[in-house]
């Protein structure tokens, strides 16, 4: 177990959903869908947002079945998502900063551009998204990586969250 999650003494159910290995797979996933449309990666900021999104089934089960949808447009048509999201994305920080230190320590991820994360081509990640929950989990974090990848500015992205960096 990863030691800085030990040392928060996180319940072994919180420890076990958001354990780094799984979210760096949906990281991976995240990033793919991001950069999809021909983005360089998606900026570090951003996995903030997605992995409480993906992560929560109520709004993860919320996501359209296609990124054919506007982010903005999704959001308006589902407000309930924005529900405790700030409460919900601070509590979660933690654990992406796990996953994306151990998505990078095992090369599931890239940094490009300094501020930017990239999905690497990974066997452990084709292999884990076989499993059929998995598999759900990341067509979700595709569609979302590909909603978030349609707005440049990260700043509009937040504010239509309503949090801030």
């Amino acid at each position: 177990m990863n030691e800085r999650l030990a040392m928060r003494r996180v319940p072994a159910d919180a420890a076990a959903l958001f354990n780094p290995a799984y979210c760096a797979a949906i990281l991976h996933r995240l990033c793919s869908g991001y950069q999809f449309g021909g983005e360089r990666g998606i900026p570090y900021a951003l996995p903030f947002l997605a992995l409480p999104i993906v992560l929560h089934e109520a709004s993860a089960e919320r996501l359209p079945p296609s990124a054919r949808s506007r982010l903005h447009s999704w959001l308006l048509d589902n407000p309930e998502i924005l529900i405790g999201f700030a409460d919900r994305a601070r509590s979660l920080a933690p654990f992406v900063r796990d996953a994306t230190s151990f998505a990078l320590k095992y090369q599931i991820i890239q940094i490009v551009e300094s501020d930017r994360l990239a999905a690497s081509k990974s066997t452990r990640v084709a292999d884990w998204e076989k499993q059929p929950y998995n598999s759900a989990t990341a067509k979700r974090a595709v569609i979302l990586g590909k909603l978030l990848s349609q707005i440049n500015e990260v700043s509009t992205i937040f504010t239509l969250f309503g949090v801030r960096p």
